[in-house]
């Protein structure tokens, strides 16, 4: 059985549930999942999984129901989210003023009393939920990040009161609110990622939500689409998506499979030719009988294989998490220890308390929670100022191993919409006037291939005045093309009989019934591709193309020469597998590059997957890395990974030294609480004056 958890805060909770389960009779194939925060478990009543999540002060809605995991997640996510947004406000709102009154930054001489009451507020109130969790894992035996925090935070409030009642004139009340203000902004990053780790998810699941009609023996009935069974029947109407798998069985018409296979181009089908979930009816009513419906549909399996993804945490994080295991009761011990050593050695049980509150105060892991969201923090806000926004430290740690970057090719390399390439002129009717009755009767159409006609007709400038004769008698071809009446002549547009071989799609255009042209279209490059391709080869990346499309299509566009494979005929699961194969021979290493639905798998698959902001929703759900402005921001989104990791690695290695050295001498009594205060926060200072320099360089990085 499967069920979310909420309330995690870092591995060591994940580790603390997954451990106290398994100590249950009868508990078998125990594993919490902390990225996905999802608990598994076999051979435990689900009544005693409940009680002993919450008495270690987590909590669980229990099983979620119907097919997909979808609705459940995403507004236990929202939760999170907003429930971490509101703990981290009032902290900020309470402790940073605080924060400069201890500092002498907002004005000298203010009252002990109200510097008291802010940081009592923000130790107590903002970090109720802190203290909380840490007071029922002690009962129950356990000690994580929350404990150390929580004592931390505790005795520096209390370490400042003491000061207060002794007349000193600096009590330094700011450290304990300092402490829960950044382990909450942390904390608040964590559950906003996660949040953005479901709306892949939460995306694709709309289709199963669309109302669709449905034949059933007393007439027609509108049903949901996650209602469908297998041999409904099911009329889909123009500009709806199938919900369902299935085999057309009345209607001719064009539909988009773009979400499906990545071709651009529509494709005509008819009575007996299968469609897959996702794909989108352009401009006739059809009808399918359901083969496959729910998670056995295309769409479902997407999002069975999404909500069920193991999450990356990033190796720092995991080292963090793992010295956590030892570090918090490592301090405690050492902080009892030295102080019971002071109290039987020198008889002194005042200088006793400061020693463990200065061991307690030195450990306490400002730097440790510190290092990661600050570096992030930094690495975000420039990068997203340059239209590159990362999810994740893993996505950050990840981008500095790559070496070889898989492309999906339609809308990601190209255009992502045919253009009018060739117009073959057939008999005496000037291109001119083509053009300008073709564009006059296409005006209205959504067709793509009807846009492309309009597109050209302005771009050579034959469209700018008005048509005086009325268009009239206007007909859809189902499937075929349109014909009617402009300007006194017969028009007709349809699609050529005779295919081109050279991977473009060709209309004839009709006047008066005599064929005055063939039209060629084609999808594009993008102004910049071969520039950035090269940049990357230059860079010394294996660059490689999966497509849907059909090999001739790539063909015509002439990058086989930059790519070092092409891999064409590709449905979405081809592109998965190809990636997770690739990921076996070099787990990070690849990343993938797409912006449509039916890249999904292939960016969920990949070491880092790269979305073109301008692409499907659940593309940029799936992703590392969202490319706001394009392709064109992928060298540079390597780059500011590459610094902000290195960031990373400089924080969590001055926070562990610092740890190592103070911690010796705090429990020597080597200084008093207050200076161990100072010397927690000059920690502080060092990671946050390393991300503040970070955050200048990158928005000084031009690549």
């Amino acid at each position: 059985m499967r069920i979310p958890v909420t309330g995690m805060s870092c591995q060591g909770c994940a580790q603390t549930i997954q451990e106290s389960l398994r100590r249950l009779p009868g508990a078998h194939d125990v594993h919490v999942n902390f990225a996905l925060k999802e608990l598994q478990f076999e051979g435990l009543a689900l009544d005693a999984v409940l009680q002993t999540i919450r008495q270690l002060g987590y909590d669980s809605p229990g099983p979620v129901s119907g097919a997909f995991k979808v609705p459940e997640i995403d507004a236990m996510a929202k939760s999170e989210s907003s429930v971490a947004l509101v703990e981290f406000l009032v902290a900020a709102v309470l402790g940073i003023p605080e924060l400069g009154f201890g500092m002498g930054r907002f004005g000298h001489g203010v009252p002990h009393v109200i510097q008291a009451a802010l940081t009592t507020a923000v130790v107590i109130g903002a970090g109720f939920g802190i203290h909380k969790r840490a007071l029922k894992q002690l009962f129950k035996g356990q000690l994580t990040m929350d404990t150390l925090v929580s004592m931390g935070s505790v005795a520096a409030l209390l370490e400042g009161y003491l000061l207060w009642l002794r007349g000193s004139r600096h009590a330094g009340f700011e450290t304990a609110s300092t402490i829960i203000l950044f382990i909450l902004l942390g904390r608040y990053l964590e559950a906003r990622a996660r949040r953005g780790t479901f709306s892949a998810t939460a995306e694709l699941f709309k289709a199963f939500q669309q109302p669709v009609i449905r034949i059933a023996e007393r007439g027609e009935e509108k049903v949901l689409g996650l209602d469908l069974k297998e041999a409904d029947r099911v009329v889909i109407r123009p500009g709806e998506i199938f919900p369902a798998d299935g085999v057309i069985i009345d209607g001719t018409g064009l539909v988009n499979e773009a979400s499906v296979t990545g071709e651009p181009l529509p494709r005509t089908v008819k009575a007996g030719d299968s469609v897959l979930s996702g794909t989108v009816v352009l401009d006739s009513p059809l009808t399918i009988l359901v083969k496959r419906a729910g998670v056995e549909s295309f769409l479902g399996r997407l999002l069975t294989e999404l909500e069920t993804a193991e999450g990356r945490p990033a190796e720092l994080q995991r080292l963090a998490d793992r010295v956590t295991g030892f570090f918090v009761p490592a301090v405690i011990l050492t902080a009892s220890f030295a102080a019971l050593a002071q109290f039987f050695l020198k008889d002194n049980p005042e200088l006793a308390f400061h020693v463990f509150m200065s061991v307690i105060l030195v450990a306490c892991p400002c730097a440790l929670g510190l290092a990661i969201p600050t570096a992030l923090v930094a690495g975000l806000g420039a990068s997203a100022k340059s239209g590159i926004l990362f999810k994740d430290a893993a996505v950050l740690e990840a981008c500095s191993s790559l070496t070889d970057i898989y492309f999906d090719k339609t809308g990601t390399l190209t255009i992502g919409a045919p253009k009018l390439t060739t117009l073959e002129i057939l008999g005496g009717v000037p291109e001119s006037e083509i053009l300008s009755l073709a564009a006059s009767l296409e005006k209205g159409s959504v067709h793509p291939l009807a846009k492309a006609i309009i597109d050209a007709a302005a771009e050579k400038r034959f469209n700018t005045q008005p048509i005086t004769q009325p268009i009239t008698q206007i007909v859809s071809l189902p499937g075929q093309g349109i014909t009617g009446s402009v300007g006194g002549h017969n028009i007709k547009i349809v699609r050529s009989q005779n295919p081109s071989d050279s991977g473009q799609t060709q209309s004839e255009i009709y006047i008066d019934g005599t064929l005055a042209a063939r039209a060629s279209f084609t999808d594009q490059l993008r102004g910049d591709t071969l520039k950035i391709l090269n940049q990357l080869k230059d860079l010394h990346f294996r660059l490689h193309l999966l497509t849907g499309d059909r090999r001739s299509a790539v063909s015509k566009l002439n990058l086989e020469n930059i790519f070092d494979s092409v891999q064409a005929d590709l449905l979405p699961e081809d592109k998965g597998r190809i990636i997770e194969a690739a990921r076996k021979t070099n787990p990070a290493a690849v990343a993938f590059v797409g912006d449509g639905i039916n890249d999904v798998l292939a960016l969920r698959s990949a070491t880092v997957g790269f979305a073109i902001a301008a692409g499907a929703p659940a593309a940029l759900g799936a992703a590392g890395v969202t490319l706001s402005r394009g392709l064109g921001d992928l060298p540079r989104a390597l780059a500011f990974a590459g610094m902000t990791h290195r960031q990373l690695k400089y924080n969590l290695f001055w926070a562990f030294v610092y740890n190592g050295v103070m911690l010796p001498w705090a429990a020597l009594g080597g200084f008093s609480p207050m200076w161990a205060a100072s010397a927690m926060a000059a920690s502080s200072v060092s990671v946050v004056s390393g991300s503040l320099f970070l955050a200048f360089r990158l928005r000084r990085l031009q690549v």
